[in-house]
């Protein structure tokens, strides 16, 4: 119980939310992904005001801007929330992309 305790301290799930971002954004970066925007729901004008969401990053590279989301926890991400960065991606004109640690593998999606 004390482990599984130590899990759910708010502390360690903000470093382990942390450590995603810093492991995605030097994969992105490894790979010649230009970082443009961090935490931010603007981009070329345009604002999301639908929700207070924002998006962790936004790359681009070869033309092509990617919206991307990091979610390092270890439950599975929010169907809503999920739908929900999809729509802002699509508001901003940007390609989604979802750095996660684990999503369902079927029902995510329907309905």
């Amino acid at each position: 119980m004390a482990l599984v305790q130590s899990y759910c301290d708010p502390k360690f799930t903000e470093w382990l939310g942390l450590h995603g971002q810093m492991m995605v954004s030097a994969a992105f970066a490894r790979f010649q992904f230009l970082q443009i925007g961090e935490n931010t729901r603007e981009f070329a004008g345009k604002t999301w005001t639908e929700s207070g969401h924002d998006l962790d990053y936004i790359f681009q590279r070869d033309g092509v801007n990617y919206g991307v989301e990091v979610k390092n926890t270890l439950g599975y991400m929010d169907r809503n929330e999920f739908l929900l960065k999809i729509r802002l991606c699509h508001h901003l004109g940007l390609r989604p992309v979802f750095a996660v640690r684990m999503i369902p593998k079927t029902g995510f999606m329907s309905s």
